[in-house]
């Protein structure tokens, strides 16, 4: 367990490769994703995996910022970035990520991974 900004650690840490890479009720906090990728693929060997959760935009939109001030990501975009990452979709869940102001906030779990 780190603590520590996402994209700066995984291209830093010179641990070499995780098995698994879990970013639960994080990416929340990105939009776009592209960076997280770019920098997780290389640190997963084949048949690593990589678990997160995201809450839903449009399939009209890669990633929005929503009304409660965090960010929404599509699953198109997910499929996109993952496909481009050597990253196959193992499964994905709709879930309930968290509760806010006493409601449930639905979003997406999302298990992949690194191939070639």
């Amino acid at each position: 367990l780190a603590e520590d900004e996402a994209v700066r650690f995984l291209q830093t840490n010179p641990k070499r490769y995780w098995d698994l890479i879990v970013a639960a009720d994080m990416l929340i906090y990105l939009g776009d994703l592209s960076p997280l990728f770019s920098a997780l693929a290389p640190r997963l060997p084949e048949k690593g995996l990589f678990c997160c959760t995201t809450e839903l935009a449009t399939e009209a939109d890669s990633w929005t910022l929503l009304p409660n001030g965090r960010y929404g990501h599509s699953r198109a975009y997910i499929r996109a970035l993952a496909g481009m990452h050597n990253l196959r979709l193992v499964s994905l869940e709709t879930i309930n990520i968290r509760k806010e102001a006493g409601e449930w906030v639905q979003g997406a779990l999302w298990l992949m991974e690194k191939f070639g």
